[in-house]
């Protein structure tokens, strides 16, 4: 039988999923805004800059996913400290 701590959070995993997703999309565009400078490519600098909106949307719903956890859920120590640096992890991903 599992215990209390071994049990899945659909909540965390989906704060996980969305800063996999949000790491991922910032690795693409920081490549792609890079290529995008070398080859002076103006169509590759509009997709960049469109990304980089879809950044600021994954920033905004970690935050509001780590706030929905936090309220809802009284997560233990550990729990926290994950959200916390997820928060705070999310605004370093946009900026890159």
């Amino acid at each position: 039988m599992p215990t209390v701590s071994s049990i899945p959070d659909p909540h965390l995993e989906k704060i996980r999923e969305t800063l996999l997703m949000m790491s991922s999309l910032a690795d693409r565009n920081l490549s792609l805004a890079i290529k995008a400078l070398i080859e002076r490519d103006d169509n590759l600098c509009d997709v960049v800059e469109s990304e980089d909106s879809q950044l600021d949307k994954l920033e905004i719903q970690i935050d509001e996913q780590v706030v929905a956890h936090m309220a809802l859920r009284a997560p233990k120590a550990t729990d926290c400290r994950f959200v916390l640096v997820a928060s705070k992890f999310s605004p370093i991903l946009g900026r890159s």
